[in-house]
């Protein structure tokens, strides 16, 4: 958690957490956001694909962060075949394998 002292958009956001871990991907940011006696909302920043810095560094200039955003940096995950990452407010978060069952004789003989 971060006071801030003027930090308005993403990238001065970052520079003050000591920047993005070189296992952190740019590419999907999460921000939760409440809206104040509202609500609580969630914000996806999708950076585009190019390995331009320059568009890189415009999209983060442009997200204006509020006070009490929770801002979560994605990390490049491994590719795991057939396995599903569940994260947030669930009982049992983190890595889930996928259990596909073929089907049974009996399903494919049923017309």
């Amino acid at each position: 958690m971060y006071e801030l002292g003027g930090e308005k958009t993403l990238t001065e956001v970052l520079q003050l957490a000591g920047g993005v871990l070189p296992s952190g991907t740019l590419r999907h940011i999460d921000v939760e956001r409440v809206i104040a006696h509202e609500s609580r909302t969630m914000l996806r920043l999708d950076v585009p694909e190019s390995d331009d810095s320059t568009t890189v560094n415009a999209s983060l200039d442009a997200f204006q962060v509020q006070d009490g955003d929770k801002i979560r940096i994605s990390p490049i995950l491994p590719y795991s075949d057939k396995t599903v990452y569940l994260d947030g407010h669930v009982f049992h978060p983190g890595k889930v394998g996928r259990v596909i069952c073929p089907p049974s004789p009996r399903a494919e003989a049923d017309p």
